[in-house]
C-alpha cells in the first residue's frame, strides 16, 4: 500500500496557452483614398445619364400615350358623327336616275367675235397685208389660234381676256362638235380660270365669267335632272359593273 500509484510518476500534461488570432487591420495609404475618390467621381456622370435616360424614355411614353388617347377620341368622335348622318333614312337609294333626255345643243354663233380687239389687232397691223384675214373669217382664224396655243399666249401678254373670248372658248369646251376644239377650249379655259394652271402666275382680268344659268343649262343639255330625279330604272343604260351612264 506504501508504494505510489503509477499516475504519480507520470510527468503532468503541459497545456499550450491559447493564442487568440488578431486579425490585421488593412492599412489605406492616401493614393488608395484618392484613387477610390476619383472612381466614385467618375461614376457619377455615368449614373447621371443612365437617370436621364430612364427619365426621357418615361417622358416619351407619357407623349405617346397622350396622343394615341387623342387619337383614338378624335377617332371615336368621327364615327360617332358619321353614325349620326349614315342612317337609313338619310342614305341615298342606289339606282336614282340622274340624267334623262339631252336636250338640243346651244347655238355657236358669235358674230360679236368679229369686232373683238384682239381680232381687230391683227387685222389692222400691217403682216396682215401677207395674211389677209377677213371679218368674215375672223372666227375661224380664233379656232386656228386656239387649237394651236397661240390665243393662249396672246392672252396672256395682254393679261385680259375679252367677254366675247370668254364665252366663245367656254361654250365651244362644252357644245363643240369637233373634238380638237373641245379639248383646246378646255386647256384655255382651265388655264385662266384655275389659280394653280394660271401660266407664269400672271393674274388675268376677266371681262366674262360662267355664271350659275349658263353652268345650269350646261348641266341640262347633257340631261342632268337637277330638280326630281326618278326612281325608275326603265330608262337607264346600264354598262359593267352597273355604271349608268347619260343617254
Amino acid at each position: 500500500m506504501d508504494k505510489p500509484l503509477d499516475f504519480e510518476f507520470e510527468e503532468p500534461c503541459i497545456v499550450s496557452p491559447i493564442v487568440t488570432k488578431h486579425k490585421k487591420k488593412k492599412v489605406i495609404g492616401l493614393d488608395d483614398l484618392l484613387s477610390d475618390f476619383y472612381q466614385v467621381k467618375s461614376d457619377i456622370p455615368k449614373k447621371e445619364s443612365k437617370r436621364a435616360k430612364i427619365h426621357k424614355f418615361d417622358e416619351s411614353d407619357d407623349d405617346l400615350d397622350t396622343r394615341e388617347a387623342e387619337l383614338n377620341n378624335y377617332v371615336n368622335k368621327c364615327q360617332q358623327q358619321m353614325n349620326e348622318i349614315s342612317t337609313d333614312d338619310q342614305m341615298p337609294l342606289w339606282g336614282l336616275q340622274v340624267f334623262g333626255d339631252q336636250k338640243a345643243m346651244a347655238t355657236l354663233t358669235f358674230p360679236e367675235l368679229s369686232s373683238c380687239a384682239l381680232l381687230q389687232s391683227f387685222m389692222e397691223n400691217e403682216a396682215n397685208s401677207l395674211l389677209g384675214i377677213k371679218t368674215e373669217e375672223g372666227e375661224a382664224f380664233l379656232e386656228g389660234l386656239l387649237v394651236n396655243g397661240w390665243l393662249l399666249k396672246l392672252v396672256t401678254d395682254h393679261g385680259r381676256v375679252e367677254k366675247c373670248i370668254g364665252a366663245w372658248t367656254f361654250s365651244l369646251m362644252l357644245y363643240s362638235p369637233k373634238e380638237e376644239l373641245r379639248a383646246a377650249a378646255c386647256e384655255f379655259c382651265c388655264s385662266i380660270l384655275l389659280p394653280k394652271n394660271q401660266v407664269d402666275t400672271v393674274m388675268f382680268e376677266m371681262g366674262w365669267l360662267p355664271n350659275h344659268s349658263e353652268l345650269r343649262r350646261a348641266l341640262e343639255v347633257c340631261g342632268f335632272l337637277l330638280d326630281s330625279p326618278s326612281k325608275s330604272s326603265s330608262s337607264m343604260e346600264i354598262v359593267d359593273g352597273g355604271t349608268q351612264i347619260p343617254p
